[in-house]
């Protein structure tokens, strides 16, 4: 047997919840695929999402000054990233100021949540307390509308096919939110 058969599925969701793109799918996996009840799945779905997000504040400016100053193609990528997202984002983020970190954490879509959320904290220099704190609340807004939403598709699902049906559907929409998160 593999590791992951012999985890406990709330571990499964948690680890899920930590990884950067994938991490919007760990709700609807939990309470679709893995029959998890929606509190469980919420719990662990959060606190996985919330498990990077004091490393990546604290921890981001560091590395980055450290890489930056070693490497000078890293320099220029990172100045380029820096000049563009600015340029680029600059006008929405000062008109919303932390509400917008806050917004870009609570969108259920992958792509969007709390790397994300921490990254623009440390792009657009938000101070700590402040990104933090959004970012809690996006999560939690954004696994509360991901078990609503995984709570409907089930739902859906039961009454059109089984389980295996709810999967194939749950996996097509992390799927499509995957690439709609990323042509934007």
């Amino acid at each position: 047997m593999s590791l992951i058969h012999n985890l406990p599925k709330t571990v499964i969701v948690y680890l899920i919840a930590t990884i950067p793109i994938i991490e919007r799918g760990a709700i609807p996996i939990g309470i679709g695929v893995l029959k998890l009840s929606p509190l469980k799945a919420f719990i662990s779905g959060v606190a996985g999402n919330l498990t990077p997000v004091v490393p990546l504040l604290l921890l981001l400016e560091p590395i980055t000054n450290w890489l930056t100053s070693k490497m000078k193609l890293v320099d220029k990528l990172v100045q380029w990233l820096f000049s563009h997202t600015r340029r680029r984002h600059s006008q929405q983020l000062n008109a919303y100021g932390v509400l917008g970190v806050l917004l870009v954490t609570a969108i259920p879509a992958p792509g969007l949540g709390p790397w994300t959320g921490c990254l623009i904290a440390f792009i657009f220099d938000v101070k700590f307390l402040p990104a933090f704190l959004a970012i809690v609340v996006g999560v939690l807004i954004a696994g509360f509308l991901l078990v609503i939403g995984s709570l409907g598709f089930v739902a859906l699902s039961s009454l059109i096919a089984s389980p295996l049906i709810t999967g194939i559907i749950l996996g097509l929409v992390v799927i499509i939110g995957f690439y709609i998160g990323f042509i934007r």
